[in-house]
C-alpha cells in the first residue's frame, strides 16, 4: 500500500542515532559509468514517492546528463516519443514533483536552488510565528503537515563546468545555505556524480553531506568521497548495483554494504502507475503546476500562463487595466503607450521573458543570430503576444521577411497575417512579390515605413508637444544578411565605405522613431553585419536598448551584451537584455514556431472579443 501515514522524517536521509548525537540531512552519491547510479536514484525516488504522500514530500529533480533519465516522471506512457515533453498531461506527472528538469542548465539549477532558499526563509518565518524552532516542532505545535523537500541533482558537476566564475560563486552560496539551514526546515539535498570532487565547488559544502553512498569506482574517486582510511571500501563494491551506504561523513565505522534494487524501465512504469492511481483515488490536487524544464528544446508558448490568462479576456484592456490585472510592471506609464509581449521561457524557475516597447528613446529590438527556426518562432510568439495585449486601434505591423529559409519558416509571417488580417493591419513583404498571397516586395514595406515616419516627424515639427501620432507601428525587419537587400549595403564614398542612403534613413528612424510610436525589430544573422550596415557608426547600437543574442563569439558578445556570456549558449538558448532593467541579461529558451492550427486558435480567441 502506498501513502500510509508515516513518521514525519524521510527515513532515507533523516534519522536520529540511538544516542541522539547526530541527524544527517544531505547525501552524496558517486559511482562510475555502469555502476548502477541511475538505478539507485530511481530506487530512492520511487521508494520515497511510494511511501510518502505529496503533502509529506515534495521533489525537485534535476538531471544534468545528456539524456532523458527523469522523463519517466513526466510522460511515463510515452517514453519512446521525442515530442511527448511538448504535450504534457498534468495528470500523468509524478504528483510529488514540484520541478522536473530533463536536461538542465546551470542558470536554471541556480534558480531552483534560490527558490528552495526562499522556501527555507518562508518556513523560518512561519515557524517563528508559532514559536517553533523547525519543521518537527512546528508539526507538534500546530498539528499541521509541512512537507519535506528533497532536491535531487544528478551529475551536479555539470553545473560548474558550464558556469563562469560569478555563476559558480552563486551556486556555491546557494548550496551552502541550503546545506547549513535546510535540515531544520525540512529541505534536503541529494547530489549524484561520477566524480564527486568538482573544480570550483566549495569544499565546506561537502562537510554538510553526512550521507555518503559509494558504488563501483576507482580508489582515487573513493578518496574524494569517503574519509581518510576508508578507501578500501571499493574492494567490496565488485559488481554493478552494489553500494556502500555511510551516514558518518564517510568514516569507516559507518559503512553498510548492500545491493540496490533492480528497478528497470518496466518496474519504473509499474511504480508510476501505482503512484498515479493512488493520486487519482485520493483526489490529490496540486497547489501549483509542476515546472517541467527541457534545456535542449524550444519553449512552448502554450505554457505561458501570463499570456494564457490574457487570451481568455473577453475584451482588450486599457493600458492601465492590463498592467494592474496581469503584468504588474513597475515601469509602466500609460502615456508611453506601452506594448508588451514575450520572447521565451526564462532559465529562472517559473518565469517567462517579457519585452515591453514604450514611446521613449531607443526602444527598438535588435536580434543577432543564425538560428532561424528559433528566431522566427520567437518573432511569431512576440506578434501573438502583441495582438492579445494591444487592441487593433493601438497597433499595426509592417513586416519585411528576407530570410532565405523555405517551407514552414517561410510561412510563419504570412500565416500570422492570414489569421489576423481581418482584425489588425498587417502587411507582408519578401524578396519577391506574390500577388496571390498578397505579398509585396520588401522595398514596398520599407517605403511605407519611411512615409509614416516622415508623416509623424512633420507632426512633431509642427508641435513639439504633440502626443497623438496614431497607432504603434512595428516594423519587423528580418534582414538576415545585408546581401538580401542591396539598398542597405555600404556604398563607396570619399572616405571609404559609407552608409547607404537607406541605411542612413533606418538610423534616423532608430534614433527618433520610438518616441513617435514606430518601433524597429531588426534581425541580423551575425554581429559584424551591424557595423557594416551603419558604416562603422559605433553609436548606432545605443539606439537599440532591447537586444537578443544567440550563440556568438566572445568579442561579439562583449560588444553586444557587455559581457562574453553568449559564447557558451547551447542550441535553443539566447540572452535578452533591456537597458532599462538592471537584472538583465537574462538567459532563456525562445518559443518554438507554432502550427497554423494553433495560430488560428489564438486568432479565434480575439474574434470573440468586444
Amino acid at each position: 500500500m502506498v501513502w500510509q501515514e508515516r513518521v514525519k522524517n524521510l527515513e532515507f536521509l533523516v534519522g536520529m542515532y540511538e544516542d541522539g548525537s547526530y541527524e544527517p540531512a544531505h547525501a552524496l552519491l558517486a559511482g562510475a559509468t555502469g555502476s548502477g547510479k541511475s538505478y539507485t536514484l530511481h530506487a530512492i525516488i520511487f521508494s520515497l514517492a511510494l511511501h510518502y504522500s505529496p503533502d509529506e514530500l515534495e521533489l525537485y529533480l534535476l538531471d544534468y546528463k545528456e539524456g532523458v533519465e527523469f522523463q519517466i516522471y513526466v510522460t511515463p506512457d510515452q517514453l519512446d516519443k521525442p515530442d511527448a515533453l511538448n504535450n504534457l498531461d498534468p495528470e500523468r506527472i509524478l504528483p510529488h514533483a514540484k520541478v522536473i528538469s530533463i536536461e538542465s542548465d546551470a542558470e536554471f539549477g541556480l534558480s531552483v536552488l534560490e527558490s528552495a532558499i526562499a522556501e527555507i526563509e518562508s518556513r523560518a518565518k512561519v515557524c517563528k510565528s508559532v514559536g517553533a524552532s523547525g519543521i518537527e516542532s512546528y508539526r507538534k505545535t500546530t498539528g499541521k503537515k509541512l512537507p519535506r523537500l528533497l532536491i535531487v541533482i544528478d551529475e551536479y558537476q555539470q553545473m560548474y563546468l558550464e558556469a563562469d566564475s560569478r555563476l559558480c560563486d552563486r551556486l556555491n552560496d546557494a548550496l551552502e545555505q541550503i546545506a547549513k539551514q535546510g535540515r531544520s526546515f525540512g529541505v534536503h539535498l541529494l547530489l549524484g556524480s561520477q566524480s564527486p570532487r568538482v573544480k570550483d565547488f566549495r569544499e565546506r559544502i561537502y562537510e554538510q553531506m553526512a550521507v555518503r553512498m559509494a558504488m563501483n569506482m576507482s580508489r582515487s574517486t573513493a578518496a574524494m568521497l569517503m574519509a581518510d582510511g576508508n578507501v578500501d571500501v571499493v574492494e567490496l563494491l565488485d559488481r554493478s548495483g552494489k553500494l556502500a551506504y555511510n551516514d558518518r561523513l564517510g568514516e569507516k565505522v559507518g559503512n553498510q554494504i548492500g545491493q540496490v534494487a533492480f528497478i528497470n524501465s518496466e518496474a519504473r512504469r509499474t511504480a508510476m502507475q501505482k503512484i498515479l492511481l493512488t493520486s487519482s483515488v485520493r483526489k490529490y490536487k496540486r497547489s501549483s503546476p509542476t515546472v517541467v524544464f527541457n534545456g535542449i528544446q524550444p519553449a512552448q508558448l502554450k505554457r505561458n500562463s501570463e499570456l494564457s490568462a490574457i487570451v481568455n479576456c473577453d475584451r482588450w484592456l486599457e493600458h492601465k487595466d492590463l498592467n494592474d490585472q496581469f503584468l504588474e510592471e513597475k515601469d509602466w506609464q500609460s502615456l508611453e503607450k506601452p506594448c508588451a509581449s514575450w520572447l521565451g521561457e526564462s532559465m529562472r524557475i517559473g518565469r517567462q521573458v517579457r519585452t515591453i516597447f514604450r514611446r521613449r528613446p531607443r526602444n527598438h529590438l535588435l536580434i543577432i543570430g543564425n538560428a532561424e527556426n528559433e528566431i522566427f518562432g520567437m518573432l511569431e510568439a512576440m506578434l501573438i503576444g502583441f495582438v492579445h495585449t494591444c487592441s487593433p486601434t493601438n497597433i499595426s505591423f509592417q513586416i519585411a521577411d528576407l530570410s532565405l529559409s523555405e517551407g514552414e519558416i517561410a510561412e510563419i509571417m504570412p500565416s500570422f497575417r492570414d489569421h489576423l488580417e481581418t482584425i489588425f493591419d498587417v502587411s507582408i513583404g519578401k524578396r519577391f512579390a506574390n500577388g496571390d498571397r498578397k505579398i509585396v516586395r520588401a522595398e514596398v514595406i520599407w517605403q511605407q515605413v519611411i512615409e509614416e515616419f516622415d508623416r509623424r516627424q512633420a507632426i512633431r515639427q509642427a508641435d513639439t508637444d504633440a502626443m497623438d501620432f496614431g497607432k504603434s507601428l512595428f516594423f519587423v525587419f528580418a534582414l538576415g544578411s545585408l546581401s538580401q537587400m542591396d539598398r542597405f549595403r555600404p556604398v563607396t564614398g570619399r572616405m571609404g565605405d559609407e552608409m547607404s542612403p537607406d541605411a542612413k534613413k533606418l538610423l534616423e528612424i532608430a534614433s527618433k522613431g520610438s518616441e513617435l510610436g514606430i518601433h524597429i525589430v531588426l534581425w541580423l544573422s551575425d554581429f559584424k553585419s551591424f557595423p557594416q550596415l551603419f558604416g562603422g557608426n559605433r553609436g548606432a547600437l545605443t539606439h537599440f536598448d532591447l537586444r537578443v543574442a544567440f550563440k556568438m563569439g566572445d568579442r561579439d558578445s562583449q560588444d553586444f551584451l557587455g559581457e562574453g556570456i553568449a559564447k557558451n549558449l547551447r542550441d535553443s538558448q539566447a540572452y535578452f537584455t533591456d537597458a532599462s532593467t538592471p537584472d538583465t541579461p537574462e538567459k532563456f529558451r525562445p518559443y518554438a514556431a507554432l502550427q497554423p492550427a494553433v495560430v488560428d486558435t489564438y486568432a479565434q480567441a480575439l474574434k470573440q472579443r468586444r
